[in-house]
Parts: structure tokens; C-alpha cells; sequence
């Protein structure tokens, strides 16, 4: 009886230290890939271009916000902005992964990163549109955001109402991570 539960013992204890040895294995490969997955910001402004695979985005000034009154509740006034983008494509070949963008959307612990609509006459996408495009040829979109009027909302990493809003764009993965490019909308309060 003494033998058995000391081979049991051992067995389990053996199971154990390698379930553990395993575990910090596959913890170690997680977090040397995990750069990818990390975010990092830049700073746009009217004039600048950004490039994302065989795309080049150039942004435009931001007019002052269109203030509309809330569908829901008349007695919300909503800020709408309208950021001009010029989207070129710089070669002649197919669009791949790397050429993808989103505008990134945060608050507090919601994450959400939403590929830009845009749709012609004929129902065709962005990206199909711009795969028939040949090299330097270009379409102008406009991405909106609104914002309700004295209410807190995301400004980067916090929530204080005294910092600008942004329209964040997300680029496509590199080896330094996700590139967040920031637009201010607005200066600060």
C-alpha cells in the first residue's frame, strides 16, 4: 500500500513539473510575440501623407463641426467633424493585407477597430474600388465622427474633457507593433 501511493506520489509529482515546464514554454513564446499585438502613436496633422502597403493616405484640414440637434433626445446638440482623406494607390499591383486600415475606437475597456465604409453607386467596397486603380490614381473619402456636446469621451489613454478629440486611424502590423495616427480635431480647452 506504501509503494503504491509513493509511485503515485511520484508520478504526480513528476506530471506536475512538467505541466509547469510546459506552461512557462508556451508563456515565454506568447510574450515574445506579443509586440504585435502593442499599439503606438503618431501624431497627424492637414498636409501629412502615411503610407500603408501600396496605399498613401494624405489628410486635409478639418472645418469647424456641423452642431446638429440628437435624433433621440431634441435637447442633445451633436458636434459632427468631417476629416478629408485622399487615398492614392502608389503601384500597379493587387491590394494585400498590408495596404488595410480601420479607425480605431477606445473607451475605457472597450476596443474596436472598424474597417472604413465606403461604398459607390454600383455597391462596390473601398478596397475593391482601389484593387481596379491603377499607380497614382486617387479617390477622396471623408471620415466623420460626432460627438454629444458637454459629455466625456475618449481622448487617448484618459477622459478628461479639457484635451482635444482625435479621429484614430490603425495601420497594419509591424515588427514595432500597430500604428495609431491621431488627428486632432480640435485644440485644446
Amino acid at each position: 500500500m506504501v509503494r503504491v501511493k509513493k509511485k503515485y506520489v511520484i508520478v504526480s509529482l513528476i506530471i506536475s513539473v512538467l505541466v509547469i515546464i510546459v506552461s512557462c514554454i508556451r508563456i515565454a513564446d506568447i510574450n515574445k510575440n506579443r509586440h504585435y499585438y502593442d499599439t503606438y502613436r503618431v501624431n497627424v496633422e492637414a498636409g501629412d501623407t502615411v503610407k500603408f502597403g501600396d496605399l498613401a493616405l494624405t489628410f486635409g484640414n478639418v472645418d469647424s463641426p456641423a452642431i446638429n440637434k440628437g435624433s433621440e433626445f431634441p435637447v442633445e446638440e451633436i458636434a459632427v467633424y468631417e476629416l478629408p482623406v485622399k487615398i492614392t494607390k502608389i503601384s500597379n499591383d493587387l491590394l494585400d493585407g498590408k495596404s488595410k486600415f480601420g479607425l480605431y475606437e477606445k473607451y475605457k475597456d472597450y476596443i474596436n477597430l472598424a474597417p472604413v465604409e465606403y461604398t459607390d453607386i454600383k455597391g462596390q467596397g473601398l478596397m475593391s474600388i482601389l484593387n481596379q486603380y491603377k499607380k497614382n490614381e486617387s479617390i477622396e473619402i471623408k471620415i466623420s465622427t460626432d460627438f454629444v456636446l458637454g459629455e466625456l469621451y475618449y481622448y487617448y489613454d484618459d477622459y478628461n474633457v479639457n484635451k482635444p478629440a482625435y479621429i484614430v486611424i490603425a495601420g497594419s502590423p509591424s515588427s514595432k507593433g500597430i500604428p495609431l495616427y491621431h488627428y486632432k480635431l480640435q485644440q485644446e480647452a
